[in-house]
């Protein structure tokens, strides 16, 4: 089980986030405004996954309706999917992921904005 609580920074910001729910193989944590929720599950099966997801929630201008808000949210996920015969080491996959946000983290996220902007 992952420590508790986690913690994750956005736009500088650390937010706390405490376990809420603990059920077989995913946990989810929680900050205190409930604006930030992130979900760690781990399935085991013909395949392995590891999958976290973080949603953000948020009140925003309506951008329809002028002088209004309404929340919105979004989320991020990230899944590592590999086979459960053990071709895959911890490691194997380790490399791979930071290989991955290496990419992402290059020039400043430059390739975040670049797909976030509809790029492909």
């Amino acid at each position: 089980m992952l420590t508790d609580p986690q913690s994750v920074t956005i736009s500088a910001v650390a937010i706390p986030l405490p376990r809420v729910a603990s059920q077989d193989r995913t946990s989810t944590y929680q900050s205190s405004d409930g604006n930030v929720t992130m979900i760690v599950s781990t399935p085991r099966g013909k395949r392995n996954r590891a999958v976290v997801r973080v949603t953000h929630r948020k009140v925003a201008t309506d951008p329809f309706i002028s002088g209004n808000s309404r929340s919105v949210s979004m989320t991020y996920t990230v899944t590592v999917d590999m086979p459960s015969d053990a071709s895959y080491s911890v490691a194997d996959a380790k490399a791979v992921m930071d290989g991955f946000d290496a990419l992402l983290a290059a020039s400043s996220g430059a390739l975040k904005t670049k797909i976030l902007s509809g790029e492909n």
